[in-house]
């Protein structure tokens, strides 16, 4: 079933709405986290293999992602202010 002309362009807008208020959010953080974040969260891309390539342990990524969330969130808090 395919979705009626402007329900697709309201999808479309809304789409590109949140990649713009993601690439705010990950602006705060370093070349390296920002990379990190969208192959764990938007790709889904194993961890394990994400920090070998990195040359990272798995708990040490664990941690820079959670230090990246938690300055994401402060970030995304000053915005909403």
């Amino acid at each position: 079933m395919e979705l009626p002309q402007e329900d697709r362009q309201l999808l479309q807008l809304v789409e590109k709405e949140l990649s713009q208020e993601m690439q705010e959010l990950l602006s705060c953080l370093k070349p390296k986290d920002q990379e990190l974040f969208l192959r764990i969260y938007g790709n889904e891309e194993d961890p394990g293999q994400v920090s070998r390539e990195y040359g990272l342990t798995t708990d040490n990524l664990y941690v820079r992602l959670f230090r990246g969330k938690k300055k994401m969130r402060l970030m995304a808090g000053k915005k909403g202010e």
